[in-house]
């Protein structure tokens, strides 16, 4: 979660203390998810005896009272170890040795807490080739320049959140830098070069610029042993050396060949030379070679087959195909790419997170490339393109329109309606109020002129279709596809369950032991071959199914010959590496029952999204009471 988007929802509640807002609303404004606005809400209202922020059906109002007190102990909360060791990971950057009595002093903390402080901020280190060098009472940061640049740039992206928007001033520099000069720099150059590049991949070359020549102005300069033999025929080499003249007037500073190959590699690696706009399925291959073209068709015809998906589109493989030609070239050239909204995607968009995974895992295996989580993040992100522009799935509410006017004003507020909410609503009859009898136009959703005392779950809409009626609208279907969705659900989720598949406080082991021995148990079932344990564990190495406290380690597997979960819990906590988890749902979705696979991991994903009703699952002592207290979670969501 970040902090930047808490602050802004609560200015934006702040902003209309009187007003209840809604939170689509919300989540329009701040370009996150329904969901992620719930999981902001419950994280702020954590701990506090009054809630901080009210809610109701109406949407969220903040409880002015609650939030001062949130405030005082918001303040207060400058010692939580996530706090502190943010800090210290700072300071270490720009000073590099620090003491650990001046830390103490420095955080109001004991000398304890300050070692416990290093030793969780060593192992953050270690996955990015740093270290913590100790001399009696001093730690030193060290590594190579470029590993701390690239340590740099993850603080900077945290501080300035996942939207990636500079404030004129960030911490961490120790010059002053006119950032937005800084990039519109860079643009003009590209045009000038005809060099195309998108908003996020100008910001990225904006912030390694900047951390680049603020560490050379302050004595850190690259020492790498490069050939530029190798870059001076790409096309982005031009670019650096109008750059490296740009900062040779403005700052005096010459960049020597290892900044200028590395510079060269991150504008060649987050630019092309082809003009999105013009590119089309049927120019494609007079841009790209045909080997990206064939890898991205087969990984969508793949993901088509797995998930049930209706076909991708020739465009979208166009496009897509352009990023796997970018991908490929990162891999080649190993450079690593950062993406600040990997951690909300996964969060926010499981499914479509999964299939990213999924396309990875394929090119991994077909081309043996190595693809981290910020490039599945990307590859995610051009899957929510598909998913966007095929409607939000094929469930519909089934809809009466009862009308009451003279001049069939209502056949436009029916059309807007329908283009505004046909992947959503079927609206099925229209029917004048005078007519109107609710036994004998039963339907899902009744949208009405006028009030209809028999039928008090009716939407009011006003003659002319405001605004507001739209959100209402919006937020109404949203909650009755939720309630159908579950409801189809309900019933074939408790039929994956299994007593004998249901494992409380194990002994502590290993991840990879404990899914070896859920594993072993599918398989003495004969609901799995024994191949599923090296899918499920090939899955979990290219990208962690934990999320908070829980784990739903799964695979496609065309060897699945029964559907199941198996339920492991813990109150104390079981070990998946590199977090604690206090649930593990190993999921087995069979090839005939594949076309439900996306609403049963969503669903899962949903139910176990808050920690505290993980924490009550976790709790339970029995495999019966567990089943009763899932499905009494689920009756909830209904009521919602």
């Amino acid at each position: 979660m970040k902090e930047s988007r808490v602050t802004q929802m609560l200015e934006l509640l702040k902003a209309k203390p009187e007003i209840w807002i809604r939170a689509a609303s919300l989540a329009g404004l701040l370009g996150v998810s329904t969901r992620q606005i719930r999981k902001y809400v419950a994280a702020v209202n954590d701990g506090f005896a009054l809630p901080v922020i009210l809610s109701s059906d109406k949407g969220y109002q903040l409880n002015r009272e609650a939030y001062r007190q949130y405030q005082l102990e918001k303040r207060m909360r400058k010692d939580t170890p996530a706090v502190r060791q943010n800090y210290i990971l700072q300071e270490l950057v720009i000073i590099g040795s620090l003491s650990v009595f001046d830390l103490s002093d420095s955080l109001f903390v004991s000398l304890a807490t300050v070692e416990k402080d290093l030793k969780v901020i060593r192992e953050t280190l270690k996955t990015m080739d740093l270290d913590l060098m100790r001399s009696q009472n001093t730690v030193q940061l060290v590594g190579e320049e470029v590993a701390k640049r690239r340590l740099m740039s993850l603080l900077i992206t945290q501080e300035t959140g996942s939207r990636f928007v500079f404030d004129e001033e960030i911490g961490l520099l120790t010059f002053h830098y006119q950032i937005w000069g800084f990039r519109s720099m860079i643009r003009q150059l590209f045009d000038q070069c005809g060099i195309f590049t998108n908003d996020y991949a100008l910001n990225v070359i904006t912030l390694h610029l900047i951390i680049m020549i603020d560490r050379i102005r302050g004595g850190h300069s690259l020492e790498d042993s490069v050939d530029l033999n190798k870059i001076a025929e790409l096309p982005g080499y031009s670019v650096a050396l109008k750059i490296a003249n740009y900062l040779q007037q403005e700052f005096g500073k010459e960049l020597n060949e290892a900044e200028l190959y590395h510079l060269t590699l991150v504008i060649v690696n987050n630019t092309t030379q082809l003009d999105p706009a013009k590119i089309n399925a049927g120019n494609i291959q007079e841009f790209i070679e045909e080997q990206y073209l064939l890898q991205a068709r087969n990984a969508v015809r793949e993901v088509e087959d797995h998930y049930c998906l209706e076909s991708f589109s020739e465009e979208f493989i166009a496009k897509f195909a352009i990023h796997i030609q970018n991908l490929f070239y990162r891999a080649e050239h190993q450079y690593k790419i950062n993406n600040p909204l990997t951690a909300e995607i996964k969060m926010s968009y499981p499914l479509i997170y999964d299939i990213a995974v999924f396309i990875a895992q394929y090119l991994s295996k077909s081309a043996n490339l190595e693809i981290n989580e910020h490039e599945i993040a990307y590859i995610a992100l051009h899957i929510g393109s598909y998913f966007e522009n095929n409607g939000k799935g094929k469930m519909k509410i089934s809809g009466c329109f009862v009308y009451a006017d003279y001049y069939a004003q209502y056949t436009q507020i029916i059309s807007k309606i329908r283009r505004q909410f046909d992947d959503q609503l079927m609206i099925q009859t229209a029917v004048s109020i005078n007519d109107y009898d609710p036994q004998r136009y039963p339907a899902e959703l009744t949208l009405t002129m006028a009030e209809l005392p028999d039928v008090p779950n009716a939407l009011v809409l006003h003659p002319f279709l405001t605004a507001g009626d739209i959100q209402a609208l919006g937020d109404r279907l949203d909650k009755l596809i939720k309630r159908k969705q579950i409801q189809r659900l309900k019933s074939q989720l408790m039929e994956f369950f299994n007593p004998s598949l249901f494992y409380k406080e194990l002994p502590a082991m290993s991840k990879a032991d404990l899914l070896r021995k859920m594993c072993d148990e599918v398989e003495r079932l004969d609901y799995c071959s024994s191949t599923f344990y090296t899918e499920v564990m090939a899955r979990e190495m290219m990208s962690s199914t934990a999320f908070n406290t829980v784990a739903i380690p799964h695979t496609l597997s065309k060897e699945i010959q029964h559907n199941f979960i198996s339920i492991a819990i813990s109150e104390k906590g079981m070990n998946w590496e590199p977090q604690t988890v206090h649930l593990v749902a190993l999921l087995g979705v069979s090839e005939a029952s594949r076309h439900l696979f996306s609403e049963i991991f969503d669903q899962l994903v949903e139910i176990f999204s808050e920690p505290q009703e993980v924490a009550e699952l976790a709790a339970s002592v029995s495999f019966d009471q567990f089943i009763a207290l899932l499905s009494l979670k689920m009756s909830c969501e209904l009521k919602e």
